[in-house]
């Protein structure tokens, strides 16, 4: 059998920002500052390739209605002491929303209502001091009474952004299932519990919005990444599903699928044996700025978007890839394979 050559283009990492390839979002209607542009209308982030032969990449993002106001509305944020769930909180909390942050760290939530009381200090819009509901997304068996402690804040929930998760770092063969049930459960249950358990009161009103926090790796599957791929896989795949069902009652599913985010998901991550991989992938460190991504969420919002991918063209066309021309993609996962778990630090 002829074997099939591995493009020069295509990405050793997936989800990274090429080095070659100096990455500037253009016209992007997730990431543009200002809500009543022209731009707001397009469904599509462009990426200009600035190297010998410059272009650009445009994106499907799944289109989506402009205009949907964040101001008063209640959004819940789980994971919110950190990372992207922390800048979410900030710039929701900046539209104008009514936050209830939800971890597992009392003290750590309480740190960011702080400081998003005093970043609102002087301010002309109208902003409410965030309230927080600390439990732990893993532990199923107390998501509903969280769900009450989180309907008792306002009496309703607009929008729910499933933000929790853990990432993980291991070669399958040297993985504990107890590790595969553990990510699972922060990843898939976790989420799908609190969102079946607020959905009753969303279906009553007929109003609301859900969103989660998937991955580009819920859209391909790399090695060494195979509890984290298959929580994110059944989590966008549960999502999908959700959408179809609950449109009757004009409640929006939108599912974000991020590359690498520039967080401490890496150093997070737990490896086969349960223990803390601690280490600041390469993929990470060059990845999104979480603040970017956390604006592209509240555009996400604000359009009612049903799926938004946030990866460089180059990711992007693996997950097309995938889809397209499976022989060939499965022959580029085994060759990086071939290079060994050390090509992700």
């Amino acid at each position: 059998m002829e074997q099939q050559a591995i493009p020069s283009w295509f990405p050793n990492q997936i989800g990274e920002k090429p080095v070659a390839l100096q990455e500037t979002v253009v016209g992007c209607p997730f990431l543009s500052d200002n809500p009543g542009s022209a731009s707001d209308t397009d469904s599509r982030c462009c990426y200009t390739q600035q190297d010998n032969n410059s272009g650009t990449v445009c994106v499907d993002q799944g289109g989506g209605l402009p205009g949907a106001a964040v101001q008063d509305a209640v959004v819940v944020i789980t994971g919110a002491s950190s990372g992207l769930g922390k800048e979410c909180a900030r710039v929701f909390h900046a539209a104008g929303a009514r936050l209830v942050l939800c971890g597992r760290d009392a003290a750590r939530l309480q740190q960011v209502v702080q400081e998003l009381t005093a970043s609102s200090a002087g301010t002309q819009r109208q902003t409410y001091a965030p309230s927080t509901v600390i439990f732990d997304l893993a532990d199923t068996d107390t998501v509903d009474r969280a769900a009450e402690e989180i309907l008792k804040c306002y009496g309703q929930v607009d929008v729910l952004i499933n933000n929790a998760g853990i990432s993980y770092r291991g070669n399958i063969l040297d993985t504990h299932l107890s590790v595969q049930r553990d990510v699972m459960e922060t990843n898939y249950f976790g989420p799908i519990a609190l969102t079946q358990a607020l959905l009753p009161s969303m279906v009553r009103r007929r109003s609301g919005h859900i969103v989660v926090i998937s991955s580009v790796q819920g859209k391909i599957a790399i090695p060494y990444r195979s509890a984290y791929a298959a929580s994110k896989h059944a989590t966008q795949a549960y999502f999908d599903c959700l959408r179809a069902e609950i449109e009757r009652y004009g409640i929006p599913v939108t599912v974000i699928s991020p590359g690498y985010i520039r967080t401490n998901l890496s150093l997070n991550a737990v490896t086969g044996d349960g223990s803390k991989y601690g280490v600041l992938d390469k993929t990470t460190a060059l990845g999104w700025d979480p603040r970017d991504v956390a604006q592209a969420v509240l555009r996400a919002v604000r359009q009612k978007s049903k799926d938004v991918v946030l990866a460089g063209p180059l990711p992007t066309v693996a997950i097309y890839l995938r889809t397209l021309w499976p022989a060939l993609f499965f022959k580029l996962m085994s060759s990086r394979d071939s290079q060994g778990e050390e090509t992700e630090r």
